[in-house]
């Protein structure tokens, strides 16, 4: 039988104590596995783009790891394809060439049109001179939402050096 990523209603059934009864090493693994879900997807070096006023996906075009539970869709430059729902640890790292003292805001957007995790984060670029950031929250996300990670800067220069976009469960809901 595969291992199974399953709910904590599926596992409280599971690993309830159930007095005679013994735990399977299925059981086990589903636990195991159910713990495990994890994936990032990140880019280096995009090239100068021009932001508009509106968001826009930041292009993360390479799949990084991935253990169980998400799909990293390099196309669409999302995390996408959440296996259950969870409680997740969602991460944004971001370096980037801005105009000098000039606005940037980036935030992680849920199903393309929610923000998680309060405001947008406000950065200010400076010119030749890189400007990193990362920042993390905690969010509640259900099966087969998706996750990106956006930008905007109405009119102003950007270049990605480098961003990852993360997510890990840190419960078993």
């Amino acid at each position: 039988m595969a291992d199974t990523i399953r709910t904590l209603d599926e596992l409280n059934i599971i690993l309830r104590d159930n007095g005679a009864n013994e735990l399977s090493a299925q059981d086990i693994r589903d636990l195991v596995v159910s713990m495990m879900v994890h994936g990032e997807i990140g880019a280096i070096n995009n090239a100068e783009i021009t932001l508009g006023a509106s968001w826009q996906t930041v292009d993360l075009d390479t799949a990084g790891v991935i253990k169980r539970g998400v799909t990293l869709d390099v196309a669409t430059h999302q995390i996408k394809e959440i296996a259950v729902d969870l409680k997740a640890q969602v991460a944004a790292d971001v370096c980037f060439l801005g105009a000098a003292g000039q606005v940037y805001d980036f935030a992680v957007y849920k199903n393309g049109s929610t923000q998680i995790g309060g405001s947008a984060r406000t950065l200010h670029g400076a010119g030749a001179t890189p400007v990193s950031y990362s920042w993390s929250v905690s969010a509640q996300l259900l099966q087969d939402e998706t996750l990106e990670l956006a930008v905007r800067s109405n009119g102003n220069v950007f270049t990605l050096k480098n961003g990852l976009l993360r997510i890990k469960r840190i419960g078993v809901e």
